[in-house]
C-alpha cells in the first residue's frame, strides 16, 4: 500500500511540474510548431535518382543542434522544391504527417541539375516555421565526353551592368553531374598574360555571387564558363569542358556616357534567348515596415516581418489586388498589405492565390490615423504611418 502512495504521488508531482505536456500522438497546435529538422538527403548532396526519398524530424529547438522529438506532431507538411540556377517557383506539395518524422518521393526530377528544397509543418491550415534550406543535384559524375558548354544567362550578352559587383549566372543542358565550374573574365583587348586567373566554383548551382574584386567603369569585359571532371585544376588532373563566352560594358550610376560596345566582340557567341521576367517574380521593395501574416487579412495571425527596404519576391495577390503574398528575408512565405509595398503597374495581372480563410474580426481595428489603438510594437510599425514612443511604450502618430 504504502509503495501504491508513492507511485501516484510522483505522477501526481510530474503532472503539477509538466503540465503543457501532450502524448506523442497528439497533432500540435499552430503556436507549437517548430521547424522540420531535414534528415535526407545531406547538403549538396549528389543523388543518383532522379526521384530522391527527402525525409525529416520535427524535433525540439535546441542549441546547437535539434534535439529530441516534440511530444506533438503537424497535421501535414508542405514539401518545396525549386531549380537552379534562379530558384524561382517550383514544386510544392503537402503530405501527411507519419508521427513526428516523415518522407516523400518527388516526381521525376531531371538528371544533370541541382534544386533546393525545404519543409514546412502545418496544423489547422496554418504554417509554422520553414525548416533550413538544403541543396541537393541529380546524377551520375561527367566523362569527359559528355562534357557541355553552359548556357550563359547573366549578365546577358552586350548588355550593361550597373554594379562593379555583378551576379553571374549560368544554366546546364548537361544530364550529368560535372566536379564543378570554371569561370574567368576580363577587359577586352586585354592581353592574356595580364588576365585574372579563373576563378574555380564547385557549387553546381550555376551562379556565382562576388568575384572578390571591383570592376572598372565604363569598361567593356568578356566572361565565359566551361564545366569541368574531378578538378577545375588541371594541374590536378581535372579536364575542362566547351566554353560559353559572352561580354558586358560596366556603367556605373551617375556615370552620362561610354565608349560604344565593341562592333564584333572576340570570341562571343550567340546569346540564347532569356524570356522577360515576369511581374511577379521581380522584386518589390517594401515601402514601410510591415507585418507578414498568414492569410491576407489584418485578422490573420503574423508568420513574419517584412521590414522597410527590403526587396521582396513576390508570388501572387489576392482577389482584388490589395493583399501580395512574399518571401520574406527568412524565405517563408506570407501576406502583406500593398500599402506597405512599391507596386508596379501590372500588378492586377498576378496570379489569383488560394488562402486559408480569415478568421472573423470581433472588433474593428482602429483606423490608420488613429495609431494609439494598436498596443504592441510590431503591430504599430507595421501599419504607418504610426510609430513606437519606447518612452512611453505606446504607438503614436508622428
Amino acid at each position: 500500500m504504502r509503495l501504491l502512495r508513492t507511485a501516484v504521488f510522483i505522477l501526481a508531482l510530474g503532472a503539477l511540474l509538466l503540465p503543457g505536456c501532450t502524448p506523442a500522438d497528439a497533432v500540435c497546435q499552430p503556436s507549437d510548431l517548430v521547424a522540420p529538422h531535414l534528415t535526407s538527403p545531406s547538403d549538396y548532396a549528389h543523388v543518383t535518382s532522379n526521384t530522391p526519398w527527402l525525409t525529416w524530424e520535427l524535433k525540439a529547438v535546441t542549441y546547437p543542434s535539434p534535439g529530441a522529438p516534440v511530444a506533438c506532431h503537424a497535421e501535414k507538411y508542405r514539401v518545396s522544391i525549386s531549380t537552379a540556377p534562379m530558384f524561382r517557383g517550383g514544386l510544392s506539395s503537402e503530405v501527411t504527417a507519419m508521427a513526428v518524422t516523415g518522407g516523400w518521393t518527388s516526381p521525376a526530377l531531371e538528371y544533370g541539375k541541382t534544386y533546393h528544397w525545404n519543409v514546412t509543418a502545418i496544423s489547422d491550415g496554418l504554417p509554422g516555421p520553414t525548416s533550413v534550406t538544403r541543396t541537393f543535384s541529380v546524377g551520375s559524375d561527367c566523362t569527359e565526353a559528355q562534357l557541355q558548354a553552359p548556357v550563359l544567362l547573366e549578365p546577358a550578352n552586350l548588355s550593361i551592368v550597373h554594379t562593379s559587383r555583378p551576379t553571374f549566372r549560368w544554366d546546364t543542358t548537361m544530364t550529368c553531374l560535372p566536379a564543378g565550374y570554371s569561370l574567368w573574365y576580363h577587359e577586352g583587348g586585354l592581353h592574356p598574360a595580364y588576365w585574372p586567373e579563373p576563378i574555380d566554383v564547385s557549387d553546381l548551382s550555376g551562379r556565382l555571387d562576388d568575384i572578390g574584386t571591383d570592376l572598372t567603369d565604363c569598361t567593356w569585359y568578356e566572361w565565359g564558363v566551361s564545366a569541368c571532371t574531378e578538378s577545375c585544376d588541371m594541374l590536378s588532373g581535372g579536364s575542362a569542358g566547351p566554353g560559353s563566352f559572352g561580354g558586358f560594358t560596366v556603367m556605373l550610376p551617375g556615370t552620362t556616357s561610354c565608349p560604344a560596345l565593341p562592333a564584333t566582340p572576340t570570341a562571343i557567341s550567340t546569346p540564347t534567348p532569356v524570356p522577360p521576367v515576369p511581374v511577379g517574380e521581380k522584386p518589390w521593395e517594401v515601402t514601410a515596415n510591415a507585418n507578414c501574416r498568414v492569410c491576407p487579412s489584418g485578422a490573420c495571425n503574423e508568420s513574419g516581418f517584412a521590414p522597410k527596404g527590403y526587396l521582396a519576391s513576390i508570388e501572387g495577390r489576392n482577389e482584388d489586388a490589395t493583399w501580395f503574398r512574399i518571401k520574406d528575408p527568412r524565405g517563408v512565405s506570407c501576406w502583406v498589405w500593398g500599402g506597405a509595398l512599391k507596386v508596379p503597374a501590372g500588378a492586377s495581372g498576378l496570379g489569383l492565390l488560394s488562402y486559408p480563410t480569415p478568421p472573423p474580426v470581433e472588433e474593428p481595428a482602429p483606423a490608420q490615423g488613429q495609431c494609439s489603438g494598436f498596443k504592441d510594437y510590431r503591430t504599430c510599425i507595421g501599419n504607418p504611418p504610426c510609430t513606437w514612443d519606447r518612452v512611453n511604450q505606446a504607438c503614436v502618430r508622428p
